[in-house]
């Protein structure tokens, strides 16, 4: 799967499948702002003209819902339903199974991580969640023992950074490869 992260239409492709528009709807009841990870608008890194253009391009890339334009970006990246069974294979023929870890204590993020496996299932991509005690799922990532993980993220800043974007006091961006 390595191989497959680092490639940037697979990763575009896997976005554009998830409807984040349902995912807001059905979990947070229209609360939220569809948007990628990104930091918060109001940051001191934004208060510019370009800066908030940054931001809007940032915050909006590859957030349209769109499971043709998903599953042609899948197909660019080799990842192809080759044998005929509905379900999508690495790029080597051999079978892809998204395996993502998710905090099982985490309503909102178990709910939202079955409403993506839908998403994903249905351009394709076999998904399992793996709903799994906090502690342990600290481990696994720590341990590059997980797949996938899913990360529910708070508002931060390039100032006040996020300890997975800039990892300096833990190991919560651990990436494994």
């Amino acid at each position: 799967i390595n191989d497959l992260l680092w490639d940037q239409k697979f990763r575009q492709g896997i976005s554009h499948a998830v409807n984040r528009e349902r995912i807001n709807s059905i979990v947070f009841l229209n609360t939220c702002k569809v948007r990628q990870f990104a930091c918060p608008s109001y940051g001191a890194e934004y208060n510019s003209e370009r800066g908030q253009k940054i931001y809007d391009e940032w915050s909006h890339n590859c957030t349209e819902y769109s499971p043709d334009k998903a599953k042609d970006l899948l197909d660019q990246a080799g990842v192809k339903d080759a044998n005929g069974d509905g379900w999508r294979q690495l790029p080597n023929g051999d079978p892809l199974e998204l395996m993502i870890d998710v905090n099982a204590a985490a309503a909102t993020e178990t709910q939202t991580m079955e409403l993506v496996k839908e998403d994903w299932e249905a351009v394709g991509l076999k998904t399992v969640m793996n709903a799994i005690d906090g502690t342990l799922l600290n481990q696994r990532t720590e341990n590059c023992e997980s797949m996938l993980r899913y990360r529910g993220g708070a508002v931060s800043g390039l100032l006040v950074a996020a300890s997975h974007w800039v990892p300096i006091s833990d190991a919560g961006g651990t990436i494994c490869g």
